[in-house]
């Protein structure tokens, strides 16, 4: 079976209704299958709970994908000494959504009493088990889920849209390659790094022109760290026995990036999907004799039937452009290897 779970746009969409705020720097930890783990915190917890369990056995659980499903009080408590309690109400708000995603696979319509029974028999387990001597944690996770059923049936039906867009998500062992063609700016780790990559596309594009810095590098920051997961989840597919090919575009000559471009063409034009963010701008544009990509990198994804599809790309839905990114396509496939796996 295929779990699609929320992108990352659909967690944030609902942290903002509910909680007044983004949170999506939670649902990127969640979601990270080799997300840096403060250790010295974790081990702190431990003792404080009295587990007895190794401590590789929670170290590991806790840097894997969707560590919630332990079900323990370890992770929620180090949710809410790293991320403070709006980041413990946007980790409950995750699993919910995880939660009804799982749900809404397996069932024929979206039928809210289901769900609500949903919500309490997770709110039960935490009061007998994980969250029982956690009164606060267990007030906020209460509070979360009353706001979540007096909104279900829009987020249901957010969801269940969702899974319209991402039915296509293909199996792991069905996937013949990954290509990844990135910028070089989202393999920075500080500001000088990401300053002299931008300056490499720079002046590949416009030879002899003044590079100016831009002020804001606030985009730039965010696809590094979506880059970041997305390779860690690469990495884990890579073990899985999936080929991963990465090329940096700066690396490419305009022969081949033209080829590249093409090809996207080409395979939106079988897929019918769409090669464009905007009206005007695509995801893998030329300039001069680079590429610009939108959000940093592109995935084209080569199954085994000869079938093929890039991310991100865009589809139409009730007049309106949306937007697939690869990372995306890519907790949902790692979702899926799991589920085969299990």
């Amino acid at each position: 079976m295929v779990i699609i779970i929320p992108g990352l746009k659909l967690h944030e969409k609902w942290e903002i209704k509910l909680l007044g705020k983004s949170l999506v720097k939670i649902d990127e930890f969640i979601d990270d299958p080799y997300k840096p783990i403060d250790t010295h915190l974790l081990m702190r917890i431990m003792r404080e709970r009295g587990k007895r369990e190794p401590f590789d056995y929670y170290l590991n659980y806790m840097r894997d994908h969707d560590p919630w499903r332990l079900y323990n009080d370890v992770f929620f408590l180090y949710i809410y000494e790293k991320f403070s309690a709006d980041g413990l109400d946007a980790a409950y708000l995750h699993v919910f959504l995880d939660l009804f995603a799982m749900d809404v696979m397996r069932a024929t319509s979206a039928d809210l009493t289901t769900f609500r029974t949903l919500v309490d028999g997770y709110i039960r387990r935490a009061e007998g088990f994980f969250l029982m001597d956690l009164p606060e944690f267990l007030a906020r996770l209460k509070r979360v889920g009353e706001l979540v059923k007096a909104n279900l049936s829009d987020i249901l039906s957010d969801i269940l849209e969702w899974r319209k867009i991402m039915d296509k998500t293909g199996r792991v062992e069905d996937i013949e390659r990954i290509r990844v063609y990135h910028e070089p700016y989202v393999l920075a780790r500080n500001e000088k790094d990401l300053i002299d990559a931008l300056k490499k596309s720079w002046f590949k594009s416009f030879e002899g022109a003044e590079f100016i810095p831009p002020k804001d590098l606030s985009y730039y920051r965010r696809n590094i760290r979506e880059f970041v997961i997305a390779r860690n989840i690469l990495d884990k597919l890579f073990q899985m026995n999936v080929p991963v090919t990465y090329f940096e575009v700066t690396q490419m000559d305009l022969g081949e990036l033209k080829r590249v471009q093409s090809r996207l063409r080409d395979i939106a034009s079988l897929a019918k999907i769409g090669t464009k963010y905007s009206r005007r701008h695509a995801f893998f544009e030329i300039s001069g004799k680079n590429v610009s990509i939108a959000g940093g990198y592109v995935l084209i994804i080569t199954y085994k039937d000869g079938s093929e599809i890039f991310y991100p790309h865009s589809i139409q839905r009730e007049n309106t452009r949306v937007e697939i990114r690869p990372l995306d396509f890519l907790i949902s496939l790692l979702e899926t290897g799991f589920s085969n796996i299990s």
